[in-house]
């Protein structure tokens, strides 16, 4: 029934995608030696390939989800590399803007 309302294998194809374009990338975010631009403009990225999602996938229990389902491995993934990109990205932000924030800004990775 859920393969009648929803392409889900679309859908974990375009998770799949998600997965090689950043996973690949983790071993760099996590060495903290990104640039400060590159961080913000690797992480505006990040969102934006991740936006789409929350959209497209229902949300279905794992007993209904195609084998190999790929969209938990890219939440968890897109919620370290968000976690792992913020610091350097606000330095960005913040020579961008001339200000220094003393608390980091805030946006949950895990309600996008």
């Amino acid at each position: 029934m859920a393969e009648r309302c929803w392409d889900l294998d679309a859908l974990n194809a375009d998770y799949q995608a998600f997965l090689e374009r950043f996973r690949a990338q983790l071993p760099r975010y996590r060495s903290g030696r990104l640039a400060p631009d590159e961080a913000l403009v690797t992480r505006i990225e990040l969102f934006h390939e991740w936006r789409k999602f929350p959209f497209r996938d229902p949300g279905l229990p794992l007993e209904l989800l195609p084998a190999r389902w790929c969209g938990h491995d890219a939440h968890q993934l897109f919620k370290e590399a968000s976690e792992l990109l913020l610091p350097a990205a606000e330095r960005a932000i913040d020579s961008i803007t001339g200000t220094r924030r003393e608390e980091p800004v805030q946006m949950s990775a895990s309600t996008i």
